[in-house]
Order: C-alpha cells, then structure tokens, then sequence
C-alpha cells in the first residue's frame, strides 16, 4: 500500500511523466517549479491555507529562515489520510490573530473559495507587517471538486482583488504558456472526454509525443496582453501586506 509521504513525492515533490499521468503532470509541474522559486523567499512562521495532504510542507521547510509551518483546512475534508492539518477553521475566520503569520502559503486556493474579497481580507489581517501571500490560480482546468469550483482569475482581476484587500507590490506570473496551456487541453480533453477504452489507449500513443513537444516548446509570458501573450495555463501572484512605517 503506497503511503502518504510516496504519493506525495510521486504526485507533487518528483512528477514523472509518462503516457498514463499527462493529465496531472502539467499543471502539479507548473506549481512545483514557481514553488521552488519562490521558497528563498518564504521566512519566519508559515501558514499553508488550504493544505491538503500538505504535499509542500519539506520545500518550505528546507529553507532555514523559515521557523514555524501551519497547515489550516477544513476539518471534514477526506483526502488528508495520516497527514492532518494543524490546525482546522470553519471557511470563514483563519483561527489565529491578527499579525501573527510571517508569509501565507495557498495554491490551488482562491478558485474554490466563493468571496475572494473577504479571505483576502483575513490573509491580510494575520499577517505581519511587510509578511506576504504566495498563491497558484488555475486559468486552464476544467470543473473539478464540484460544486466548489467558483473562479478562474485572470492577471487583472487577480491584482484588483489584492489591491481592494490592502497589498501592495502585487506580482503575477504565469505559470505556463500557449503551448503549455494546449498540452493540458489535450490531456483533459483524451482524460475526460467519453470514449471506449481502446481508442483512450490509441489516441493516449498519439497525443503523448505532442503533449512532450509542446511542453519543450512551450515559452511563459513575462507580460500579458491581448495576442501574443494571451494564454496561460495558470497563475502564481506574491503580494505583500500594506507596509506601515
């Protein structure tokens, strides 16, 4: 029986990809690598909102500067196994004071969450001074953990929505481009589009050199606008509390 920490490594921590798994590679790869960019980054007390299995937990404990991790989710949630959260919250009110986290850890968050404006808002009361949010968004995905699915944010409305809650020095990146983004339509479309096994498994050996090409091929947008770089498979955004000096 696989346990929690080899899922992890095999699902999150060192993706492999192979004909069977394009569905999720993409975009658990495209997370992993803005992850680890962003871990020098990351100090002091952490707070993972909406963690899971916490499958980041050892990435950003592996930076020294980072003293405390705290995994906050729903206490009904089934898919923690033998990692439970530190601590549980009731979707409304993250149960710690104000000024008490150092930075916030959320990927794959804000999608699900159905008033972006108010957990902002709590993200940025618990904060500390100077602390900051690291956050992944979806842009290419379909439905899932329905019915909680309710956004999917582009640059835009991503930096009015942080701005409205106070933070400043708002950066968004995207996290796969045109020929990333194609990759994952592909896999979804051969993972979920009703068809007979057998031709799954055909078009399965067709699709998995292209899906490789285009992810090789694939160029990230440093800026966004209305042509060119116009597609990306999602988001990553890092903004900072409203400074007081």
């Amino acid at each position: 029986m696989e346990t929690i920490n080899q899922y992890i490594k095999d699902n999150f921590l060192e993706p492999k990809l192979s004909s069977k798994n394009m569905f999720a590679y993409t975009p658990r790869k495209n997370i992993l690598n803005v992850v680890q960019a962003a871990i020098p980054l990351f100090h002091g007390t952490v707070l993972d909102l909406g963690c899971g299995v916490m499958p980041y937990k050892q990435l950003i404990l592996s930076n020294r500067k980072v003293i405390d991790y705290k995994g906050l989710d729903w206490e009904s949630a089934d898919y923690h196994g033998e990692n439970k959260p530190d601590l549980f919250w009731d979707g409304e009110t993250i149960p710690l004071k104000s000024e008490s986290i150092d930075c916030v850890l959320a990927t794959e968050f804000l999608e699900h969450y159905g008033n972006t404006d108010h957990i902002l808002g709590e993200i940025n009361r618990v904060l500390k001074k100077g602390g900051f949010i690291f956050t992944t968004t979806p842009f290419i995905w379909n439905l899932h953990e329905n019915p909680h699915d309710e956004y999917r944010f582009t640059p835009y409305s991503l930096e009015r929505h942080f701005g409205k809650a106070g933070f400043v020095d708002i950066s968004i990146q995207g996290t796969g481009g045109w020929d990333n983004s194609l990759a994952t339509m592909l896999a979804m479309w051969l993972n979920c589009r009703e068809m007979s096994r057998r031709k799954k498994k055909w078009l399965g050996k067709l699709i998995y050199p292209i899906y490789k090409r285009l992810l090789k091929s694939d160029k990230i947008p440093t800026e966004f606008d209305s042509w060119r770089n116009s597609m990306c498979q999602g988001f990553a955004t890092i903004a900072y509390k409203t400074r007081q000096f």
